[in-house]
């Protein structure tokens, strides 16, 4: 009788101290989440200031297209981004294809030299993408953590 109690206390105070350390590896475990900087507030830190401050920050323009009115398009290439996919047929053959595209930043400047618009292609101005990625790791971790612990509960309640 005795021996099956202290059997019993040292299973809870077991279960206790793995149920902490999983869920401090949890917790500590997950990816930061970055502070969201969205594309509407890099946006607003350049339109309506000078042009100046674009080329500060990007360097010249890769084109600039003037139009009749005296504006300006200026586009930076800012990065390019590309994708392959490869099959592999057997016996050392190998195919693939591998494709790319230019990460564009281009701004909408005034006669007088006030940038109006900005747009890109090929990426986003803030970490949109970043955080959302975080998010969805994070939730698959939790949810990974989550059955591993349940399953440890369960096991100890079996034994």
């Amino acid at each position: 009788m005795l021996l099956s109690n202290r059997m019993q206390i040292m299973k809870y105070i077991a279960a206790r101290c793995l149920i902490f350390a999983s869920l401090f590896v949890c917790f500590n475990g997950c990816m930061p989440v970055p502070q969201l900087i969205s594309t509407e507030s890099v946006k607003a830190r350049y339109i309506g200031q000078h042009e100046s401050i674009l080329i500060s920050e990007h360097g010249l323009p890769d084109q600039t297209a003037t139009q009749p009115d005296g504006s300006k398009i200026c586009t930076w290439i800012v990065g390019t981004t590309s994708t392959s996919s490869g099959v592999h047929y057997g016996y050392g053959i190998y195919g693939g294809a591998t494709s790319g595209s230019q990460q564009k930043l281009t701004a909408y400047i005034d006669p007088d030299g006030t940038v109006k618009d900005l747009k890109t292609n090929g990426y986003s101005l803030g970490n949109e993408d970043a955080v959302n990625r975080a998010k969805q790791t994070n939730a698959y971790l939790g949810f990974i953590y989550g059955v591993g612990i349940f399953s440890f509960i369960i096991s100890l309640a079996i034994i």
